[in-house]
């Protein structure tokens, strides 16, 4: 969904601010995207480690998050400040990193692949040995 919606950005930024055409579709898109993929990491983090490293495994993440967020507004803040043009131009490269990353991202993820969850082991005995 992120990478959609940088798609549209790049390619129908409109000239004029047009929220309820424009912004507000793609912002949808953009929370619904987010949500999907913070849920996902957060619950990956925390379920990935035993239960007394609950906390360590969620701060972790969050620290991960603060930072690449910084490190990604200093780049797109570098690309903006590069770029030439006028009107929405420079904020379309912008976008298009934001969607080059996204798609980088979503490939990488799906090339990973998910692991196979281990089994719980089965701590009561079968029902036929329960008459037993």
């Amino acid at each position: 969904m992120l990478a959609a919606a940088g798609l549209i950005c790049v390619l129908a930024l409109p000239e004029r601010a047009s929220f309820l055409a424009f912004w507000l579709p793609v912002g949808t898109l953009i929370g619904i995207g987010m949500g999907a993929i913070t849920t996902g990491t957060s619950s990956a983090a925390a379920l990935s480690v035993p239960a007394d490293r609950f906390a360590a495994a969620a701060g972790l993440n969050q620290t991960a998050r603060q930072v690449g967020g910084a490190l990604g507004i200093a780049a797109l803040a570098a690309v903006l400040d590069e770029s030439t043009g006028s009107g929405t131009d420079p904020y379309v490269g912008v976008y298009a990193m934001c969607t080059a990353a996204a798609v980088g991202v979503g490939l990488t993820a799906f090339w990973l692949g998910p692991e196979e969850a281990p089994r719980p082991t089965d701590v009561h005995p079968p029902r036929d040995q329960e008459d037993r």
